[in-house]
């Protein structure tokens, strides 16, 4: 069973990369091109190794909020959450 739950600040969360040492941009996200050689991506092996990034840019749900929006977290996120019973 999947089921879906309110993103919080965690889904914000920024991490440095283990391996090439920049900033990992959030999971699922499109870069900018003029940010993209700034960041860790799906490029660099250690992109997928903890600590994992978000699914949101910084600021972005306060963003969301602030139109109405209660953003969710992917399924994908939330299979490893997923508490069998």
């Amino acid at each position: 069973m999947t089921a879906t739950f309110p993103c919080t600040s965690d889904c914000e969360a920024t991490q440095i990369c283990e391996r090439c040492r920049r900033r990992k941009a959030p999971r699922g996200r499109s870069v900018a091109p003029e940010m993209a050689g700034g960041l860790c991506d799906t490029d660099c092996p250690g992109y997928r190794e903890e600590p994992r990034p978000g699914h949101l840019w910084p600021g972005e749900l306060a963003r969301l909020h602030a139109h109405g929006i209660s953003p969710m977290d992917s399924t994908e996120d939330v299979a490893e959450e997923t508490v069998t019973s």
